[in-house]
């Protein structure tokens, strides 16, 4: 039997190229207004709905006509803020481990593009919130700083995957009682974001 595995991803739209903070521009900023955009409504594409998309294309034109199908997934309420816990994470943490960071001013709630706020800012976006049956949990988030001209001084970005770290589940296991595994991959997943933005600033020079 032929398996056939794949992911329909969305742009990344916003990840850009990293960039690594230097030390001398990190002490050139004296606060930062901490923001983040909204989360994406979590898509979940099961065992059941990826194989009627295989078999889709398969009989609308073979692998070549991938790049022409639609995407398939069901849109689910996103059960926890994914974009606030990866902030409260890094946030809570930075302080301690980098100890030039500036001092950091907090918009309550997510922001549009449009109401971004003058002066320095540090903003997190999460470019892709998907679940699948055989990766788990997927996630891209990036977090970028800009001066108050809006040069980026610091960006960089990261993809989790549940599979990376041995915690594939079904759907179901993940949203059973209440999403609770769900919920406690999306936590561990943010702990994770954190982990990689903090150590990319510790490698700064």
């Amino acid at each position: 039997m032929l398996a056939v595995t794949f992911s329909f991803l969305p742009s990344l739209g916003c990840t850009g190229p990293y960039k690594a903070l230097t030390r001398r521009e990190l002490t050139t900023i004296a606060s930062l207004t901490v923001v983040r955009y909204p989360t994406p409504t979590m898509t979940v594409e099961t065992s059941e709905r990826m194989g009627l998309a295989v078999a889709a294309i398969l009989l609308t034109g073979g692998v070549g006509a991938l790049a022409a199908a639609p995407f398939v997934g069901e849109k689910r309420e996103t059960p926890v803020d994914f974009g606030h816990l990866i902030l409260q994470a890094f946030t809570q943490r930075v302080p301690q481990e980098i100890p030039e960071w500036p001092t950091m001013n907090f918009i309550e709630g997510p922001i549009e593009e449009s109401s971004m706020p003058t002066g320095p800012i540090l903003a997190l976006r999460v470019n892709l919130f998907n679940f699948n049956d055989h990766l788990g949990l997927e996630t891209v988030a990036t977090i970028e700083m800009v001066r108050a001209d809006r040069e980026v001084i610091w960006r960089k970005w990261f993809r989790y995957y549940s599979r990376t770290y041995d915690r594939v589940r079904t759907s179901d296991e993940f949203m059973a009682n209440d999403n609770k595994l769900l919920k406690e991959e999306v936590r561990f997943a943010a702990d994770r974001m954190a982990d990689v933005f903090i150590e990319d600033l510790k490698a700064s020079k």
